[in-house]
This record gives C-alpha cells, sequence and structure tokens, in this order.
C-alpha cells in the first residue's frame, strides 16, 4: 500500500521554507461543482466544490478542492492537498497527510483526531496548514487540533491563529 509522502525534516533551530497563510494554503484556482459526497479506494478528487466529503477508502488523494460542511476520513493512506474546509475529523484511520489546506470558520476543532472506531489511528502528518478564525458556541471550547489516541503523529510548519476573543 501507498503511503503519503513522509514530511521533509526542519532541523532544531530553523525555520519554516513557508509561513502558512490564507494567500499560500487552501483551493485556488477554477473549480466545477461535484455531487461527490464520499470516496471508495483508489479515488482522485480534485479541482472541484463539494459540499461535505467522507473519505471511506484506502489510497484516496484530495487536491484543489473545496468542501463547504467539512471532511471526514476513515480511509487509509490518505493525502488531502491545498484544500480549503472549515473542518476535518480523522478517525481511526492510517497514514494520513494533511498539507497546505486552509481550515477556518467552523464551529467544531479544526482537525479532530479521535480512535474512536475500534482502532488506533497510527501515522497522522499536518504540514503548512493554515487553522483560523473558530466559530465555537458561547457554552463551547476549540481546538485548533484535538487528539483522542493516535500513534505516530508530526505537526509542522503550520499556523494557528485563534483570532481575537469574542464571548
Amino acid at each position: 500500500t501507498k503511503k503519503p509522502t513522509p514530511a521533509p525534516v526542519v532541523p532544531a533551530g530553523t525555520t519554516c521554507d513557508l509561513k502558512p497563510s490564507a494567500s499560500t494554503t487552501g483551493a485556488t484556482g477554477t473549480r466545477s461543482n461535484s455531487s461527490v459526497t464520499t470516496l471508495t479506494s483508489g479515488q482522485t478528487l480534485a479541482n472541484v466544490n463539494v459540499k461535505s466529503l467522507n473519505i471511506s477508502g484506502s489510497n484516496v488523494t484530495v487536491r484543489n478542492v473545496k468542501v463547504t460542511d467539512g471532511i471526514l476520513v476513515t480511509g487509509d493512506n490518505v493525502t488531502i492537498s491545498h484544500v480549503t474546509t472549515p473542518d476535518i475529523g480523522i478517525s481511526s484511520a492510517r497514514h494520513v497527510l494533511v498539507e497546505y489546506t486552509n481550515i477556518g470558520f467552523s464551529q467544531n476543532d479544526a482537525i479532530h483526531v479521535t480512535s474512536d472506531r475500534g482502532r488506533q489511528v497510527q501515522d497522522v502528518t499536518l504540514r503548512y496548514n493554515y487553522l483560523h478564525d473558530p466559530r465555537p458556541p458561547a457554552d463551547a471550547h476549540y481546538d485548533g487540533t484535538q487528539v483522542r489516541g493516535v500513534n505516530g503523529m508530526k505537526v509542522s510548519c503550520s499556523v494557528y491563529d485563534a483570532g481575537k476573543y469574542t464571548s
């Protein structure tokens, strides 16, 4: 099975070669609208706008896609690159790469990693992502990245911008 490309090693004391922002992450250019909501094994979704996305298969790639209502990853060997979405759930998945993704304006955690489907999440890499502008209800809290049971997670070269406090 194909694993996502490993994150580049950034030596201690150095800076990342790119500071993620709204202009350097997310979907860009011309995209068509698609009714796709579920991706199964071996599929690639690129250059489209979709309402929501459930990635249940293995060896799936999502590139240059805008997702209005969020992404749920339950499959293995998944690459999400240059995507715009309010939030991403990674649930009992393995070998997941999320990179150059613009994640913002959600009432939920931006990225929620959880081993809640009978097996532990393994090998998640989050790099060069821009997480910003949370919109949780007044009685809730927000996590840029919530982690509940993972073996092997790397977060690098990402920007977490919670914005100014609002009551």
